[in-house]
C-alpha cells in the first residue's frame, strides 16, 4: 500500500512528505486518496478504494462544518474557498477543470469543441440549436446523447431575487431572498424526498444544496 501511495503523490504531484507514510501518517494517506479522486483516478486493489469512499462520505460533511466555522468568523474568502472544496469533492474535478466534465462520456475533444462554439457550461448545453449540439457529440451514441441530455436536464439553474430593506447604521438589516430553481425535478427521490445531485464520482448519494452569501464591501 505505502508504494501504491508514494507513486500517486508522485505521478500526480501531491504536495506532502511521504516520508511520513512509513509511520502511518493517515493525513498523508487522506490527502493522497483526496487528489487521486480529485483527478479521477482509478485505485489499484479494494481496500484502498474502500479508504477512499470513507474519506469522501465523510468530507463533505467536515467541509460543511467548516463553511459555518469560517463563516462565523466573517472570513470571507475563506468560506467561498471551502464552498468551491465542496464542489470539486462532489463532481471529482479539479480547481481548472472544465464544468462540462460534471457531465457523463464528456472528454478533453468534446471540451475543446465546446469552447470554440463558446460553450462553458452545462447550461450553455441546453441552449445550443440542434445542429451544432449534434456536431459537439457526434461521436457518442444515441443512448449516451440521452443520458447527457438527462444529466443536463436534472443540473439545476437557480434565480435569486433578493431586496435590501433600508436599516440605520449599527442596526439588523434584513435581506428578503427568494430562489427559483429550473429543471427537471421528476428525478427527485419519492423515498428521501429530495433532489439527488448528478455526480457520478462521489461514493454516496448527494443532496442538492446551496449556499445564500451576504457580504460587505
Amino acid at each position: 500500500e505505502e508504494g501504491t501511495l508514494r507513486a500517486l503523490a508522485e505521478r500526480l504531484k501531491v504536495p506532502v512528505e511521504t516520508s511520513k507514510l512509513k509511520q502511518g501518517d493517515p493525513m498523508v494517506k487522506c490527502v493522497i486518496l483526496l487528489h487521486a479522486h480529485l483527478a479521477r483516478q482509478r485505485l489499484p486493489g479494494s481496500d484502498l478504494a474502500a479508504d477512499q469512499r470513507t474519506i469522501l462520505l465523510n468530507s463533505t460533511r467536515l467541509i460543511q462544518a467548516m463553511v459555518d466555522v469560517v463563516a462565523s468568523h466573517e472570513w470571507y474568502r475563506v468560506a467561498l474557498r471551502a464552498m468551491e472544496l465542496s464542489q470539486m469533492v462532489v463532481q471529482a474535478m479539479g480547481p481548472d477543470t472544465s464544468l462540462l466534465m460534471q457531465l457523463p462520456y464528456i472528454n478533453q475533444d468534446i471540451v475543446d469543441e465546446a469552447k470554440k462554439m463558446k460553450v462553458e457550461d452545462v447550461l450553455d448545453i441546453l441552449d445550443l440549436d440542434d445542429d451544432k449540439r449534434n456536431k459537439l457529440f457526434r461521436n457518442l451514441s444515441e443512448s449516451q446523447v440521452a443520458e447527457v441530455a438527462q444529466a443536463c436536464n436534472q443540473f439545476p439553474s437557480i434565480n435569486m431575487e433578493y431586496k435590501v430593506n433600508k436599516s440605520k447604521d449599527g442596526k439588523t438589516v434584513t435581506i428578503p431572498v427568494v430562489l427559483e430553481r429550473d429543471g427537471d425535478l421528476g428525478v427527485i427521490d419519492k423515498t428521501a424526498g429530495f433532489v439527488p445531485v448528478y455526480a457520478k464520482y462521489y461514493p454516496g448519494e448527494k443532496e442538492e444544496s446551496w449556499w445564500l452569501v451576504a457580504g460587505m464591501k
